[in-house]
């Protein structure tokens, strides 16, 4: 084989065979050539997205909406290294408690929308160790600080861009204190103000 010289030597009941015969047993080329990767990691999963996901990096934290009539089944998993991953894959730590849709069924676009939580830039509401009782019986219903910062944009304010951030201990246990709150701001351009979609949770508009 490739110009190389072999050697067989046969015994048959410790003595040397007179006369024997080789067989040579090759397999059959196979191509395009398959390389096995042996994943040590065992509990994790790897999502197929439809956008390019190469700037999530290992540590973030991203969520995987719920595909069912239950808000409780959206999912959190942390990403991990991968470097077998397409640039529109993403490999995370452990396994889907529940069924997430990834197709369009019928010509109806049912995949889960998956999103980035990391952020690097976090606006922290300072917390006390207990509850603080900024009103009457709030401590009753809550035994840890609600009182947490407040964002509100009110009429006549220039201009406002919030992106990429995220909000921690923010709102008030009060009426109109909540986490983003453009409050009266009377018309500020034809959107509403955000460029949809947002996915923004806890955001309040009134009459702006």
């Amino acid at each position: 084989k490739k110009g190389q010289d072999y050697r067989f030597v046969c015994y048959d009941r410790g003595r040397a065979c007179q006369t024997y015969r080789v067989r040579f047993l090759c397999g059959k080329p196979v191509r395009p050539k398959l390389t096995v990767t042996i994943d040590t990691n065992v509990n994790s999963t790897v999502l197929t997205l439809e956008d390019d996901v190469r700037s999530w990096k290992p540590g973030d934290t991203l969520v995987v909406a719920s595909t069912d009539y239950s808000m409780y089944q959206a999912e959190e998993f942390q990403v991990l290294p991968c470097k077998a991953c397409a640039p529109n894959q993403v490999r995370v730590a452990g396994k889907p408690l529940y069924l997430h849709v990834g197709e369009e069924i019928d010509g109806v676009d049912m995949r889960a929308e998956v999103g980035l939580l990391s952020r690097n830039v976090v606006v922290r509401g300072e917390t006390e160790d207990g509850c603080y009782p900024y009103s009457d019986h709030v401590c009753d219903f809550f035994d840890f600080d609600t009182f947490g910062g407040h964002i509100k944009f009110a009429l006549g304010f220039k201009a406002a861009h919030l992106e990429g951030v995220e909000l921690r201990h923010m709102g008030q246990q009060l009426v109109g204190q909540y986490p983003i709150h453009f409050h009266l701001a009377g018309d500020v351009d034809e959107k509403g103000g955000y460029d949809p979609p947002t996915y923004v949770r806890e955001l309040s508009i009134h009459h702006t």
